[in-house]
Parts: structure tokens; C-alpha cells; sequence
């Protein structure tokens, strides 16, 4: 469903989807906060927002995602730390978890979020 010119915010329903491995809902026009809701989708392998415009902080019962090997969040409005549960979740020399790929804005002179295992966009 990205670059779809979808608008509003993730409808709650989408959290109670079980089984549910991959959501790509990038370069859209999404808003609000992201639910922490994320933490139960156990199954989850591959999570897509960047370019929509959610605010506010990362949820960090997103590190509860131990399956989530892709997590894009750049170009949004979101601000603060990347929980470190998350980044305990990050795999590094092929030790740790499952979590291969993080990035979010946490590059340039004023950063909206700051991370000390992601790869930072501007």
C-alpha cells in the first residue's frame, strides 16, 4: 500500500491481523502517533512508514518485534531516543537479533531523533 495517497492514521483494526509478516505503508500522507500497539504484531518481519507524517516517540514495545528484520521510519516527524530495547534487537556480525536494518532521522545538525544503532537520514 505505499505511495497509495492514503490519509488519517493506521486503523486499529490492523493490529489484531495475526500471522501478519510485512506492512509497507511508505510515502504516504499517514498521521498521528505510532501505537504501541506494534509490540503485538509478534510476527512481523518487515515494517515500511517512512514518508508519511507521524509524530511524536517510537514506541518501544516495537522491540518486542523479535521476527522484524526491516524497520524504515525516516522522513516523518517523530522525535526522542530509539528505545534501546530496539537496538538491543539489532543484529551485529551476525550476533544478536533479527533486526538488520533501522533507520530513522537521526543525521545533521539539529536531529529530530537520536540513536546509537541506526543508519541516520537528514
Amino acid at each position: 500500500m505505499d505511495n497509495n495517497g492514503l490519509t488519517g492514521t493506521i486503523p486499529e483494526s490492523i493490529f489484531s491481523i495475526k500471522g501478519l509478516k510485512s506492512i509497507d505503508l511508505d510515502t504516504n500522507s499517514l498521521t498521528g502517533t505510532l501505537s504501541r500497539k506494534f509490540g503485538d504484531l509478534v510476527d512481523l518481519q518487515y515494517l515500511a512508514l517512512w514518508r508519511n507524517q507521524f509524530s511524536g516517540t517510537i514506541p518501544a514495545r516495537m522491540g518486542l518485534l523479535k521476527n522484524l528484520g526491516v524497520l524504515y521510519l525516516e522522513f516523518n516527524d517523530l522525535t526522542g531516543a530509539v528505545p534501546r530495547i530496539i537496538c538491543e534487537n539489532f543484529r551485529k556480525e551476525g550476533k544478536g537479533g533479527s533486526l538488520q536494518e533501522l533507520v530513522v532521522d537521526c543525521g545533521g545538525i539539529n536531529p529530530k531523533v537520536s540513536c546509537v544503532c541506526c543508519t541516520c537520514k537528514v
